[in-house]
């Protein structure tokens, strides 16, 4: 091997050793993105979780605030029935009492005055 072969090897090193410092650094900042995105995606993830939840926590207050509901209905339907069943039974004895009072007084056709 000549000086010349030397010298042409040594630069071949030299370049080689060069461009694998370029190629680690390229892959160092490659690494550090994928870090800075794997960051972004954690908090991005982070942030649906908690809004997840939130819905969660308001679903569950409108599932109670519902089932309130049902039953305060339940309640109005059982007051309703029962107004109506009273109402029913008043309008019978008043009937009864309409009845009777026709019995002892006539039904009021002849009460019919002329003027």
């Amino acid at each position: 091997m000549t000086t010349e072969d030397l010298e042409k090897q040594a630069q071949l090193i030299a370049d080689s050793e060069r461009k694998f410092v370029a190629t680690i650094r390229e892959l160092s900042g490659l690494i550090d993105a994928m870090i800075e995105h794997q960051s972004t995606f954690k908090t991005y993830l982070h942030t649906w979780r908690e809004l997840f939840l939130s819905t969660h926590d308001l679903m569950k207050q409108h599932l109670e605030l519902h089932k309130e509901s049902v039953e305060a209905l339940k309640s109005l339907s059982k007051a309703l029935v029962d107004s109506a069943v009273t109402a029913s039974e008043n309008n019978d004895r008043i009937e009864r009492l309409i009845v009777k009072m026709e019995s002892y007084f006539g039904d009021g056709e002849s009460l019919k005055y002329e003027n």
